[in-house]
């Protein structure tokens, strides 16, 4: 791993961001331990920065250890400084983000990413804008997603306030170099607080000659009872009317949603006002559990007996961060039920996912690919004024084989409100519009609200 890589992942080194971002260019340039003469022009050119930037954050790392500076007197003109980094320190966590062992990933884009900050006309983005995006790909996984990572960690990470962190988010969702971003939420009587996850779109951090995710995108206009709601939102709904002494309808039968048996215990936790605040940050974690089913277990999805796996049952225990002595009024245990209603859910919602790829992408090697399934883009349309009608119900995946180049591009099944299909294989995600990548929720739409005091910021 590379010195200035490294410092990525120390946290909390109490550098404002001005100077993080001038001692991960420095190192990245120029290395440890070699003195470098320049003048301040001169090294903010090489750097991306600007004279006074550079000049405040040069004291600033002085002062505090990591760099030294020696006045070289000269000819005519502003004297030129020696600048030498030292060692990079070994500092401690503080408060710890759970992902600091996470082997990187994306270094080779990293470094594009930081070396293009002396070329403004490259992407637009600002060497602040560069911190917090080299950030979150030091974070990321194979797909680009980041989890664990709320607002008050992003800030000790990059040194930015977090009214500005808000806003240099909302500018990365706005170039689309975040794909979506899932909130975080508060506790209540079932989880503990959630952090936000971040969805990168790495296609755009790429060199044009790189390998990128295929897509798979399912399109339904066709509504039923089974596709209407997603397996979060139906969870809540059949616990508030268990709560409300109602006759359960098609939407909530036993028979099509088994895991629907383990709600009852659950009702008076389910009902909790704070709760409702969890369905899209719950969908994203089923989302999750049902992309490892797939990824790892494609043959025994649609078994009649339930496999458990146990791997997977400890990272929903860990990932959901489910209430250790949760129980109920009589004080029976709940634990275990809830972990079965969401392996159960995790199930269930793999299983639809498979049935649609069968039934429309039997060609590709879908038993051999990685999956990930993208956050659903029902709620944001929604929010940005369009009616139910216009909405569809929109699966997309992202996918990898695990031979390179086993798969490439973007298909796209869609499903018309009379319930036929048509399926289409363009070259990559690119040759689908703006508007398209929005609906299918590959982009968020522009302007999408970010609220600095969420979960995620805790």
């Amino acid at each position: 791993m590379t010195d200035y890589i490294k410092l990525l992942l120390l946290p909390e080194l109490q550098l404002s961001s001005a100077a993080q971002f001038f001692l991960l260019r420095f190192v990245q340039q120029f290395g440890l331990g070699r003195a470098v003469t320049l003048g301040v022009k001169e090294l903010a050119k090489a750097l991306g920065m600007t004279d006074r930037v550079i000049s405040l954050a040069s004291k600033e790392l002085a002062a505090g250890g990591y760099l030294n500076l020696r006045l070289l007197a000269g000819g005519k003109g502003r004297p030129s400084t020696e600048y030498e980094c030292l060692d990079i320190p070994t500092a401690k966590r503080k408060r710890g983000t759970g992902v600091g062992a996470r082997p990187v990933i994306h270094a080779q884009r990293i470094d594009k990413l930081l070396r293009a900050s002396t070329d403004k006309s490259a992407d637009g983005l600002s060497w602040s804008n560069r911190l917090l995006l080299a950030v979150l790909l030091v974070h990321a996984d194979e797909f680009g997603v980041v989890r664990g990572l709320g607002l008050r960690d992003l800030s000790d990470l990059t040194g930015l306030r977090k009214d500005v962190l808000a806003n240099r988010l909302q500018l990365l969702i706005d170039k689309c170099f975040i794909r979506a971003r899932v909130p975080g939420a508060t506790g209540s009587g079932l989880f503990r607080p959630m952090k936000s996850a971040y969805y990168l779109n790495l296609p755009l951090l790429s060199s044009p000659l790189a390998h990128a995710d295929a897509v798979l995108i399912h399109c339904s206009w066709w509504k039923t009872y089974q596709n209407e709601m997603s397996e979060a939102e139906r969870i809540f709904g059949f616990a508030a009317v268990l709560k409300e002494g109602l006759i359960p309808g098609d939407s909530y039968d036993l028979e099509q949603f088994p895991y629907l048996r383990h709600v009852e215990p659950l009702v008076g936790k389910l009902n909790d006002s704070r709760t409702s605040r969890f369905i899209p940050t719950l969908q994203s974690r089923l989302d999750d559990y049902a992309a490892i089913l797939l990824s790892s277990h494609w043959s025994e999805i649609q078994g009649q007996a339930e496999k458990h796996d146990h791997g997977l049952f400890r990272r929903i225990y860990r990932e959901c961060r489910v209430v250790r002595n949760l129980t109920d009024r009589a004080g029976k245990p709940l634990r275990k039920e809830l972990l079965l209603l969401l392996m159960g859910a995790a199930r269930h919602r793999a299983k639809s996912i498979q049935h649609d790829l069968i039934a429309n992408f039997s060609e590709l090697p879908l038993e051999s690919l990685s999956y990930l399934v993208m956050p659903s883009s029902k709620q944001r349309l929604k929010e940005a004024g369009l009616k139910e009608g216009q909405i569809p119900i929109v699966t997309t995946l992202l996918v990898a084989a695990r031979q390179p180049w086993a798969i490439s591009g973007c298909h796209v099944a869609v499903r018309d409100q009379c319930g036929q299909p048509s399926v289409e294989h363009l070259g990559n995600e690119s040759a689908l519009s703006l508007d398209l990548s929005r609906r299918y929720g590959l982009q968020s739409l522009a302007g999408e609200a970010l609220q600095a005091k969420d979960a995620g910021a805790a």
